[in-house]
């Protein structure tokens, strides 16, 4: 029987690493920085509050912009609340 990434050739999750994003008052972007990954690294959206359904926001998308920096752009906000968006990124070996 074989344990850990061995059976996987060698493959398998190197980090993982989660954050939020502020977007604040008019602010259409917002980033955070993260440890460095590769370029087989995945983003992945959690979520983002307020929720949407209560009709003040626009959606948010996210991006990882280089190796470092996850971006949080929202388009033209409805109120100059702030939305908060979660974050999580997966790098493999």
């Amino acid at each position: 029987m074989a344990f850990g990434n061995a059976w996987l050739g060698g493959s398998g999750i190197k980090s993982v690493q989660s954050g939020t994003i502020s977007l604040t008052g008019t602010n259409t972007t917002a980033t955070a920085t993260i440890t460095a990954v590769s370029n087989k690294a995945q983003l992945e959206y959690l979520g983002e509050s307020p929720d949407l359904q209560n009709g003040s926001q626009r959606p948010v998308r996210i991006e990882r912009t280089n190796a470092t920096t996850i971006t949080a752009t929202r388009y033209t906000p409805l109120s100059s609340s702030a939305t908060t968006v979660s974050f999580e990124i997966t790098d493999n070996y």
